[in-house]
């Protein structure tokens, strides 16, 4: 009888949980499907095809509605014009719908070109990581480590510039402070999120 020393250390369900709840995951198979090479790959599949098209329309929902949400947050901090409010709930509403639209989209193509690339059994001995170093390599893309160490370098970098910025050098109230400080990290985050950024990340 012949004893496998193949271990299990992952699943296709564990994985794709992965994408659906922690952040960077979701970003760097968002990334990684919208690949032109992948995309081409996928979409000779006509659902895939129609996923792609919902996840663009989805996209573009999204960062409209985002820009709409900070349009109205700069009157309600800097010109108190709290009448903004119940505009401002409406659309956060609105994103947080389309943003989970937006998520299921990338895990059903995630999904699928895990099974077109991998058998179930290859994707319970590979961990998320060892998965991730194979599609960079495969398409020329910063691997999963890669992009969370560029991006958290990058925010730890902006968080203690604009910590030093608003204050020591320029005085804003408590509250004034800590939007200061969530906004430039969040900008920053969405800059570095952006593809023709995002393919550039790497270990710093």
């Amino acid at each position: 009888m012949t004893i496998s020393n193949k271990k299990t250390v992952s699943s296709p369900e564990a994985l794709l949980s992965s994408i659906a709840r922690d952040r960077h995951v979701h970003r760097w198979f968002t990334f990684l499907i919208t690949h032109r090479d992948v995309k081409a790959k996928l979409s000779v599949e006509e659902n895939i095809k129609k996923l792609y098209n919902e996840l663009r329309t989805s996209t573009i929902r999204k960062r409209l509605l985002l820009t709409a949400i900070l349009c109205c947050l700069c009157p309600v901090v800097f010109l108190n014009q709290y009448v903004y409010i119940a505009i401002l709930a409406l659309l956060v509403y609105h994103y947080i719908a389309i943003r989970s639209k937006n998520k299921k989209q990338v895990i059903k193509i995630s999904e699928y070109m895990l099974f077109k690339d991998f058998e179930r059994s290859d994707i319970c001995e590979k961990t998320l990581y060892q998965i991730g170093e194979e599609y960079s390599r495969k398409y020329g893309i910063p691997s999963l480590v890669d992009a969370i160490s560029g991006i958290d370098s990058a925010l730890q970098r902006t968080l203690l510039a604009t910590v030093t910025f608003f204050y020591f050098l320029y005085s804003v109230n408590h509250w004034q402070f800590i939007i200061f400080c969530v906004a430039a990290c969040y900008l920053v985050y969405a800059i570095l999120n952006t593809s023709v950024i995002y393919k550039r990340l790497r270990r710093s």
